[in-house]
């Protein structure tokens, strides 16, 4: 389980048209429909039924204004030695934060601490060597 924001429909437009460029390409990536593109704050793993609950009483407790992202470049996670999934970067100082708080409030119901930069992207595709 993770936690994850729908982009907004703008992004998603400007997000296929990169995709409809590349597509030609790369014709053996397996491409992310953009109708279900989100953006990761936080990955849980495993949440038992109980436990959801508390998860979902925390992150409805945080209250965020709006805000604007832009959506730049593309790169290869998890290097371009063996790409295995094709992203571009999403970035926001709101979003950063907001995932900061997704994260406190997440170790608060004793969930490990993120250690790794946020790193925002939205997968635009992936190898079909992972579906195996």
């Amino acid at each position: 389980m993770f936690v994850a924001l729908d982009p907004a429909l703008s992004v998603v437009r400007s997000v296929s048209e990169v995709q409809s460029k590349l597509k030609p390409y790369a014709d053996s990536l397996k491409w992310m429909r953009p109708e279900s593109m989100y953006l990761t704050l936080k990955f849980l793993e495993e949440v038992s039924p109980p436990r959801l609950r508390a998860v979902e009483h925390r992150l409805e407790a945080i209250r965020r204004p709006a805000f604007k992202v832009s959506v730049s470049g593309v790169g290869f996670f998890p290097d371009t030695q063996s790409p295995q999934v094709l992203w571009t970067g999403v970035s926001s100082t709101a979003l950063a934060r907001l995932a900061g708080e997704v994260d406190r409030q997440m170790v608060a119901l004793n969930f490990p601490p993120e250690y790794r930069k946020f790193m925002p992207h939205l997968t635009l595709a992936s190898s079909r060597r992972l579906e195996n």
